[in-house]
């Protein structure tokens, strides 16, 4: 298959970023259940960054991959809440088919996990003075094959 080939049979853009933003919304209810004193910055997620495709997709016109955060949270997940809070956001990643887990900071104080899909989409989940909740998104082409300007107002 070509790089093209490979994006058009993904989701495009759009229909993925709808899914990364209520799926952040979801994990952000479900953190807030286990952790009822964190205060989410924002009222909620939306993409805050967007970029080139890297290789092999750097060619293929219309397409990007961006950046999406849950607006973040005032606060940490406490170490005796953070197996709930992974295993919560670990749940709802597998349900939108993010389901290779690493462990990248395992410290009393200092948590970090990546929830990885097929095509390197990622979601992190990170504790230590606060709490971060991002989705580093794929490669996808656009709707109408052309990138729009950046949402990250």
């Amino acid at each position: 298959m070509t790089p093209e080939e490979q994006l058009r049979a993904r989701p495009t853009f759009e229909q993925a970023e709808r899914e990364y933003l209520a799926m952040l919304q979801e994990m952000r209810t479900a953190l807030s259940a286990v952790v009822p004193t964190l205060r989410w910055r924002r009222d909620a997620p939306r993409q805050s960054d967007r970029a080139a495709c890297r290789p092999p997709f750097t060619d293929v016109r219309g397409a990007d991959a961006a950046t999406y955060d849950s607006g973040d949270a005032f606060g940490a997940i406490p170490d005796a809440d953070w197996l709930r809070a992974r295993q919560a956001v670990t749940d709802i990643a597998a349900r939108h088919g993010f389901t290779t887990l690493n462990e990248l900071t395992a410290k009393p104080g200092n948590h970090v996990i990546d929830v990885i899909g097929s095509w390197g989409q990622t979601v992190q989940l990170g504790t230590a003075e606060n709490t971060t909740l991002v989705v580093l998104g794929p490669c996808l082409l656009h709707e109408d094959g052309h990138p729009t300007a950046s949402s990250t107002s």
